[in-house]
């Protein structure tokens, strides 16, 4: 990745960096969790495994295999994963109206998914009876009662799933807009967006939703560790991202052409958790984020902040800044550069309040 940047800020610094498009099979929310089943790789094998079990009755066969297959069942799965409601964290939180929503959202999604892989049906030789079995097995598991089985499996994941995704979401925003590059927005993903692949991706977006929530003083006002740590805790109604996209396009259009035309710089991590953070240098600002977070959220901590999880973990800065004091864009904290055998900054401190950080250096306001 560091090269990769490193190379694209020499070359192409004029180049586009979008997550999601009018294209996308998956928007960029969606496939951030279901790369988090990579991460969980146990608990996510023997829940679909159980999962598959839980649902066979809404199976049928169609020329002599079952239908859906096996390929296409676990696609289902990992679909609805990633576009799982955030209104829903278990449960009893189901209602029957949005579920037949997004019934309707994946029966056509999958429709799509099976005619593209061209296995059993395709778009220029449909196989209807494998198409309808798919369409039938869709919205019978999601036809399934509040408290059964399968809610219950699928609530073991699908909580955990979430907060994983929302934190790589946040690391995922930040890299993008930081790193070398243009970044793009896609129309809705300011806030949390769990859409698939078009036309289910050009649903209409709410504007009036996002307007209010930028007169919101937490996403508004004054940087602050009280306020982004507010926002943290209500991760669910989308403003936390809105929040980082705000602050990083206010950074960018502050000191635009060292963010096109700046070097980027990769950094060093040490300690128990430096395989955990990615942190560069780019333009005038010192980025850092998490990675491999459901390491990190093992012991039931809700969110990857202080000491408890960080430990000794340290951010290692160029020789030549020997001194000095950083200013974080979301929280207003100041970081004081800590000078040993190398200028360091600890990433408990870093990490203290929020979990991705976006540094610029004091003498540069």
């Amino acid at each position: 990745f560091h090269r990769a940047m490193k190379e694209r800020a020499a070359k192409l610094p004029y180049a586009l960096s979008s997550t999601s498009t009018h294209d996308t099979k998956r928007s960029e929310d969606v496939r951030v969790r279901i790369d988090a089943l990579s991460e969980l790789t146990g608990l996510g094998r023997r829940t679909l495994q159980r999962l598959e079990l839980l649902s066979r009755r809404f199976k049928r066969e169609v020329e002599g295999g079952p239908a859906p297959d096996r390929t296409d069942e676990w696609l289902f799965y990992q679909t609805l994963l990633g576009a799982w409601p955030l209104e829903f964290a278990e449960a009893d939180d189901l209602e029957v109206e949005p579920l037949g929503a997004l019934a309707d959202r994946l029966t056509d999604y999958m429709l799509k998914a099976v005619r593209e892989a061209k296995r059993r049906t395709s778009w220029s030789n449909p196989n209807l009876a494998y198409e309808e079995a798919v369409a039938a097995f869709v919205r019978g598991v999601l036809g399934e009662q509040r408290g059964s089985p399968f809610w219950t499996e699928f609530f073991r994941i699908a909580e955990p799933i979430a907060r994983i995704g929302m934190l790589s979401g946040l690391s995922q925003v930040a890299i993008k807009l930081t790193a070398p590059g243009v970044p793009d927005l896609y129309a809705g993903t300011e806030l949390w967006d769990l859409s698939l692949v078009d036309p289910d991706n050009r649903r209409p977006v709410d504007w009036k939703r996002r307007a209010e929530l930028l007169s919101d003083p937490l996403v508004n006002g004054a940087a602050g560790a009280e306020s982004a740590t507010a926002m943290l805790k209500r991760w669910r109604d989308g403003r936390v991202k809105l929040f980082v996209t705000r602050t990083l396009l206010r950074l960018r259009r502050a000191r635009r052409e060292m963010f096109l035309r700046g070097d980027y710089n990769a950094l060093e991590t040490t300690g128990e958790r430096a395989d955990h953070i990615v942190a560069y240098v780019s333009g005038v600002a010192l980025v850092a984020v998490p990675r491999l977070l459901a390491g990190l959220l093992a012991e039931r901590a809700p969110f990857p902040l202080g000491r408890q999880i960080w430990g000794d973990s340290r951010l290692v800065l160029p020789r030549r800044r020997t001194s000095g004091t950083f200013r974080d864009a979301f929280t207003g904290r100041v970081h004081r550069v800590a000078v040993g055998d190398a200028p360091t900054l600890d990433a408990a401190d870093v990490f203290a309040d929020f979990p991705v950080a976006a540094l610029v250096p004091e003498e540069t306001e």
